[in-house]
């Protein structure tokens, strides 16, 4: 069985670095599943960013934004997932485009195939998601939706995880490793 690593931690805190450099600690055969649409410009020059980033590196890409647990399947190699947020964000935005009510039960189904494929893999899967849950409670329906449905799915996966770490201002606080299990 491979090793599920959650890496959590605020929006530009250094964790997606932190999970590459982690995922290149590894080994040089890697697979990146990036989950964030192309929806402005400014989002398609990052995407170009991180395409560039990554073919330095020689790791296989696999764009997907809605089916994460059939992206995993096909990898065959050590996994980055980055991010679990923007996967959540696709849901919704799916659900509200196609008039399906979603609710905070709705991510437990996708969430527990996303475990159930990690589980069954017999390679590393790094998951990156940001912790929004810190702040003041949003004040409207749709913002809490989300909040509350990544604070789900954080801690479904971390109670699986061999490794959870939070990462503020670049660097690491490990909160649950194999040796604190």
């Amino acid at each position: 069985m491979g090793k599920i690593i959650l890496i959590t931690g605020g929006c530009r805190s250094g964790k997606s670095k932190f999970a590459e450099q982690k995922l290149a600690s590894i080994g040089d055969n890697a697979t990146y599943i990036a989950t964030a649409p192309a929806l402005d410009t400014e989002m398609q020059a990052r995407i170009q960013k991180h395409r560039n980033d990554r073919q330095k590196r020689n790791w296989q890409t696999i764009e997907e934004q809605i089916n994460l647990a059939k992206a995993i399947e096909q990898a065959n190699s050590n996994v980055l997932v980055d991010c679990l947020t923007l996967w959540l964000n696709n849901l919704l935005y799916k659900a509200q485009s196609n008039n399906i009510k979603f609710t905070e039960d709705s991510i437990l189904e996708p969430c527990q195939k996303l475990i159930q494929v990690m589980q069954k893999s017999n390679f590393t899967t790094i998951l990156v998601t940001n912790e929004i849950g810190l702040g003041i409670v949003p004040e409207n329906a749709c913002t809490r939706l989300f909040r509350d449905c990544a604070g789900q799915i954080s801690q479904q996966i971390a109670h699986i995880a061999d490794e959870v770490i939070f990462v503020v201002a670049g660097l690491p606080l490990y909160i649950k490793n194999s040796n604190n299990l």
